[in-house]
This record gives structure tokens, sequence and C-alpha cells, in this order.
């Protein structure tokens, strides 16, 4: 059985490994990459998102980027953010709190020495209820952001009267799947369901690693086996469920 994998090069780096072991074959064409705006207004730009109460991060990518940009990169001495060397920042930042959209999310903060003080369940709204729960109108929420973010977390902060100021930090690229699609197709976000597209979606079982990610593949028209959690290991469990109905309906055709 073959399976595609189309995560960027940071995304689920043990998972190709993982499905060898299980004698899967494993193809690999990374469909989005990321890249961080490394310039002085954008520096200056996330620089002042240390003022806010709290700093939520929607992806992976978003915080290698916040760590790039040399940005808070050591806990406070209260689990907050300590200032990088070049963020300039003058205020005391000890006290803002980290925020993760998910957890893989989360476990990027932790590589990096930040402890996520909030973890949603993958999606926006979850974490938009969960900050809402613990914060207060006027509160200062920072969102460090790419630049196919989507606007629902800021909406539905910015409804129930927080201040909210978002940085676009990251650039996402994508490319097309060369060639016929695997089998099995695992798909780590949305801008990888949009540059596979609905064509070759139709021509493969897809795993969703997410809630997110399985919208945007239901959006194409096709039902997506979802992955337990972010990791290797949840994934592969979906992966080969996702193989035994390939070849269950290889038997019955």
């Amino acid at each position: 059985m073959n399976v595609g994998l189309t995560r960027s090069r940071h995304v689920l780096t043990g998972l190709k490994p993982k499905l060898e072991e299980l004698g899967l074959s494993v193809q690999w064409q990374p469909l989005v990459e990321t890249t961080t705006i490394i310039d002085s207004s954008t520096h200056e730009q996330a620089a002042r998102l240390l003022s806010c109460d709290w700093l939520v991060f929607p992806s992976r990518s978003a915080v290698r980027a916040w760590v790039q940009l040399g940005l808070a990169t050591s806990p406070g001495p209260n689990g907050g953010a300590a200032p990088g060397p070049s963020s300039g920042a003058a205020h005391d930042v000890s006290l803002l709190r980290f925020a993760a959209v998910g957890l893989g999310t989360a476990e990027e903060l932790g590589s990096a020495g930040l402890r996520p003080h909030l973890v949603g369940d993958g999606d926006a709204e979850s974490t938009a209820d969960a900050l809402l729960e613990m914060t207060r109108q006027g509160d200062h929420v920072g969102l460090a952001q790419g630049d196919r973010a989507r606007s629902t977390l800021a909406v539905a902060l910015r409804t129930q009267g927080r201040e909210v100021s978002a940085v676009t930090v990251y650039r996402t690229e994508t490319t097309e799947w060369h060639g016929p699609p695997a089998k099995v197709t695992v798909l780590a976000s949305p801008s990888a369901v949009e540059a596979f597209g609905r064509a070759l979606l139709a021509r493969t079982i897809p795993v969703a690693v997410g809630p997110v990610t399985a919208g945007a593949v239901r959006r194409m028209g096709s039902v997506p086996t979802v992955a337990a959690a972010p990791y290797a290991p949840e994934v592969a469990l979906a992966v080969t469920g996702a193989a035994h109905e390939a070849s269950l309906e290889t038997v019955v055709s």
C-alpha cells in the first residue's frame, strides 16, 4: 500500500519512518512551505505584541517565525516571555501569556522554551472560547500569524470586547502534487488541501491532521479519516485504518 505525504519539512518529521516500519510505501511531496518575513517593519510590529496580555500562535510556523525574528525566546520569571536580545522592548513582558491553537503548536512552543498557558482543540473557535473565559473586556490579545490566516479568531475576540492586534510574520507558498496520487494521502493543513485539489482528492483516501484540515477536505467533496492528534503515532494509526479501508474496497471491487 502506498501513502502520500504532503507535509512541509518541519511538520510530523517522524511520520515517514513510522509508516515505513509498518510496511507501507511512502511518497513524500511537500506541498506547503513557509517563510519567515524578516525585515525591520515586521520585526517592529511583532515586537509591539510583547506589550499584550496574551500572545496567540495559530500554527507551528508562527512559533518558528517568532523565534527566527529573535523575539521572546526564553521564559520569564513567571513562565511568561523574556524579550530576546534584538526585541528592543523596554516594558516588562514577564506576565505575557501564551496560547496555542492546538497540541502541535503547543509542542512547538515548548521546544522554543515557552510554556503555553492555554491550548485550544486545534481550531480557532475553541481557542477563542477558551480565551474569552480567561480574559476580560479590554484585555489586549496579540496574534502572530501567516499571510493566509483566517479572521475567525480575531473577529470572535473583538466581538466580545477584547483588543486584538494581528501581525503577519510568515508567508505560505504551495506547489502542486506531481503524478498520480497515492492510495492514501496525509494532509496537514487547509493550504495543503487546496494545493492538492479536488480532482486528486477524489482519487485517494484522505487522512486529515486536525479538524480544520478535515473541514477543508469536506468542502472539497471528500470524506476524510481524521487523526486523533497531530503526532506521528496517531497519524500513523489513522493511516493504517484508511489503508485497511482501501484494502477492503479493493477486495469488494
